[in-house]
């Protein structure tokens, strides 16, 4: 993302021209609190209402203050600004980084008709102690992320210094920036601390006599938290994302149980079954934590028809009694498709109405082969082998799409 200065003297709001190692705490907890924004988006509805974000660093100039814009502050920016297009015609590279998925996308000014390019740069994985890549736990939501960073970037581009510091004054005014406070060197992935009672620096470097563009920065300092030990700036993210791991924990500890205990399948034979199952993919995966939580539910079906199949018996639900509270097997007493779904009908009309949302240009305006490569990125090759539960998430990302594509131009 970008980081940004204001200038004492003018009051203007432009890109940081300093030594980028000046900035690499302030670079990680931004990008840490934009997750947490995107993901309390998705998965509540509700993120944070914070725009901006404000950080102190000591450079070689001396002390000063860092600026950053949030996904939420580029929403606004682009309302402020109207007549802009977020084009669909976004291109993803996953290949050049082992860790790391790119995103880039156009954002046109309607009214000048000038077109300016946005990257977005999100780990595939999530991140652990130290800013980390934790290889064990894949982040599903790398791809809204990286999306949704690219659009706030190529947004930015359209802003020019004097509409960002008249926002930023008007956003500070409303109490939407956080000013975070500098780290603890720890070695530790980047904490927030409360903010001192105190006036912000670029106050103190003020001029005597302001200039009439635009004013500093002003946000009133929150009232001290009590005396507690330091918070994590992305603890409730860090709750949704534990969350996360165990479901993915459990569903391996599930599939393994499938196939040793019920099968009688070791892990080297196990390895043959995910590359059958997963063998139009770019790389095939072979192993239980390669695959992710689509993936392994997919597998989890695999090993439920082979074990019917290897049974010959119909399929039975658990059902507690009074005398036998658990374990007894009572027959099937809901008659439902093996993925989920109360019926054909019911399968055909939501994979049809999934695709019709992803090619519709009311909709996201995906091409076939990009409606394709969306279900193929989430372990499906075809839409006929996607459960109704994955299919329904699958529609909460499409309105995620759309909110993306729309968004900045709801005025």
């Amino acid at each position: 993302m970008a980081i940004y200065e204001q200038d004492p003297k003018t009051g203007l709001v432009a890109p940081f021209k300093g030594d980028q190692k000046d900035v690499k705490d302030a670079l990680i907890l931004f990008d840490s609190l934009d997750d947490e924004q995107i993901i309390g988006n998705m998965t509540s509805g509700v993120g944070t209402d914070t725009l901006f974000y404000r950080f102190p660093i000591k450079s070689g100039e001396g002390s000063k203050e860092v600026i950053g814009i949030s996904v939420e502050g580029g929403y606004e920016i682009a309302n402020s600004i109207r007549n802009l297009e977020v084009l669909n015609d976004y291109k993803i590279d996953k290949e050049s980084e082992a860790d790391y998925i790119y995103v880039g996308l156009r954002v046109k000014n309607l009214a000048t008709n000038n077109t300016l390019l946005g990257m977005g740069r999100q780990c595939k994985f999530m991140i652990g102690r130290g800013n980390i890549p934790d290889h064990s736990r894949i982040d599903e939501h790398a791809f809204v992320k990286a999306i949704s960073k690219a659009q706030r970037n190529g947004i930015l581009h359209h802003a020019d210094q004097r509409m960002l510091a008249q926002l930023i004054e008007t956003w500070a005014k409303a109490g939407k920036g956080k000013l975070l406070a500098a780290p603890v060197s720890t070695g530790e992935q980047v904490k927030a601390q409360p903010p001192k009672q105190s006036v912000p620096p670029v106050v103190q470097a003020q001029k005597s006599t302001p200039a009439p563009v635009a004013k500093p920065i002003v946000t009133p300092s929150p009232t001290p938290a009590p005396s507690t030990p330091q918070a994590s700036v992305i603890s409730s993210a860090e709750a949704i994302l534990k969350d996360a791991e165990a479901k993915i924990t459990q569903l391996r500890v599930q599939v393994h149980n499938k196939f040793n205990n019920e099968l009688g399948i070791n892990a080297e034979k196990r390895k043959d079954v995910i590359k059958e199952t997963f063998k139009d993919l770019n790389p095939v995966p072979d192993s239980l934590t390669n695959l992710s939580e689509n993936q392994l539910n997919r597998l989890l079906e695999v090993a439920d028809a082979m074990i019917k199949a290897k049974s010959g018996q119909p399929a039975t639900v658990s059902k507690p009694t009074a005398d036998q509270p658990v374990n007894v097997e009572q027959p099937a007493t809901i008659q439902k498709t093996p993925l989920g779904f109360d019926s054909i009908e019911e399968q055909d009309a939501l994979r049809k109405d999934l695709f019709a949302k992803l090619t519709s240009a009311d909709f996201v305006g995906m091409s076939s082969e990009q409606a394709k490569k969306f279900l193929s990125d989430r372990g499906f090759v075809k839409s006929s082998d996607i459960p109704k539960d994955k299919l329904l998430s699958m529609f909460d990302e499409v309105k995620t799409l759309m909110e993306v594509k729309t968004k900045p131009i709801d005025f």
